[in-house]
C-alpha cells in the first residue's frame, strides 16, 4: 500500500509524465510566437537509480533482527520469524541501492542494530545537479524513526546547512515548534514537521515551498529567498532517534529501514531553459539555454548580450539578454 500511494504521489507532481533518468523533452517552450517566455525543465526524479551512500548497512557480518509494527495503539517487536541481514544472500541483503530503486522491486535499505535509541545514521544522496525540489518523500518499511532531520548542499557537498526537521516531539528533541508562523520576511525559516505517534509504517513527505508566503502569489515565480530554498545539489538525511522500546532479551537491538527516498523536482534554470541534458564529461545535468544566457544553469548572459544585466524569469518578465550591438 505504501508504494503504490507513493507512486500516486509521484504521478501527482509530475503531472502524470514519466519518472526520468534524463529529462530531455521540452515542457513549454521559452519562446510563444517570437517573443521569449519563462520556461523550466520538466520535473524529474533525481533520486531514482543515483547511488545513495550511508553510515550504516546491516549485514556484514549478518544479524538477526526482529520486526517492528504498530498493533492496536502501541508498537510491537516480533522475534519469532528468524529474520536476518545478510549482504552475501541476495534474498536476505538490505543494502543501500534499494533506496533510489523506486518503484522496481521490495526491497529495502536497513541499517546495523544498535543498543541505543539515540544512535544517528546518515544518508547522503547526489543530484546530479543544482535543482529545484519539488519535494522529498520517505518510505519507512516498518515503524517510522522518532527523530530525523534533512540538511542540503548548493556546492556539491562542500558545505551543508539545515533544511527540515521531523519528530515525534519538536520542542522535546530539536527545542523547536511544530507550528511555527511563517511572513515574508520570514518565509524560508526551518520548520520542524510532526511524526504521528505510535509511528506507524508508510510515507512521510517534505514539500519546500508548502505554505511559504511568496509561493502563493498569483504570478508564477517565487520571491529570490524562497527560490534559493527550494534548491539544492546534495540532500543529507540524518536519523536522530529510534522510537523506544522495551526491548525484550532475544531482541538484538533498534534499526532504520526504509523502502524508497524520492527527490523530485526540476534541473534549476532560472526560467531560461525548457529541458536539460546529461553532460558525457562529467555525468552531471546542465541545462540547454535560451533567451540568449548561457552557463551550466542559464545563470548569465552570452558575450555580447549584456546591453541588460542578467535576471532570472519569473511571473514579471521573461528578462532575455539582449544584444548590446
Amino acid at each position: 500500500m505504501a508504494q503504490l500511494t507513493l507512486l500516486l504521489l509521484t504521478l501527482l507532481a509530475l503531472h502524470c509524465g514519466r519518472v526520468l533518468t534524463q529529462p530531455e523533452y521540452v515542457n513549454g517552450e521559452c519562446y510563444a510566437d517570437g517573443a521569449p517566455t519563462r520556461c523550466e525543465p520538466v520535473r524529474m526524479s533525481f533520486s531514482l537509480f543515483q547511488q545513495a551512500t550511508t553510515s550504516s548497512t546491516c549485514g556484514a557480518p549478518p544479524a538477526p533482527f526482529c520486526v517492528r509494527s504498530v498493533s492496536l495503539g502501541r508498537v510491537v517487536s516480533d522475534c519469532r520469524g528468524g529474520d536476518i541481514c545478510d549482504a552475501s544472500d541476495p534474498n536476505n541483503d538490505h543494502n543501500v541501492l534499494y533506496l533510489t530503486d523506486f518503484p522496481l522491486n521490495s526491497m529495502w535499505w536497513q541499517s546495523e542494530n544498535s543498543l541505543t535509541s539515540d544512535d544517528r545514521v546518515v544518508i547522503d544522496i547526489l543530484l546530479l545537479t543544482l535543482a529545484e525540489i519539488s519535494f522529498i518523500s520517505f518510505d519507512f518499511h516498518g515503524i517510522k524513526a522518532a527523530a530525523f532531520h534533512l540538511e542540503r548542499s548548493k556546492d556539491y557537498g562542500l558545505t551543508f546547512e539545515p533544511y527540515h526537521y521531523f519528530a515525534i516531539s519538536c520542542e522535546n528533541t530539536f527545542g523547536m515548534l511544530p507550528d511555527a508562523e511563517l511572513t515574508t520576511v520570514n518565509e524560508t525559516t526551518v520548520l520542524c514537521q510532526t511524526i504521528q505517534e505510535p509511528p506507524t509504517p508508510g510515507i512521510i513527505t517534505f514539500f519546500p515551498a508548502i505554505d511559504r508566503p511568496s509561493a502563493n502569489d498569483s504570478q508564477p515565480g517565487y520571491s529570490e529567498a524562497l527560490y534559493q530554498f527550494v534548491t539544492a545539489t546534495n540532500v543529507r538525511v540524518i536519523f536522530d532517534k529510534h522510537y523506544e522500546l522495551q526491548l525484550a532479551e532475544e531482541d538484538p537491538g533498534y534499526y532504520y529501514a526504509l523502502d524508497d527516498i524520492n527527490v523530485i523536482g526540476s534541473c534549476q534554470c532560472y526560467g531560461h531553459a525548457s529541458r536539460c541534458i546529461e553532460d558525457s564529461m562529467t555525468g552531471l545535468y546542465q541545462c540547454v539555454c535560451q533567451h540568449n544566457t548561457t552557463g551550466t544553469y542559464c545563470e548569465r548572459c552570452q558575450d555580447f548580450y549584456n546591453d541588460v544585466p542578467w535576471q532570472r524569469a519569473d511571473g514579471s518578465g521573461s528578462f532575455e539578454c539582449k544584444s548590446w550591438f
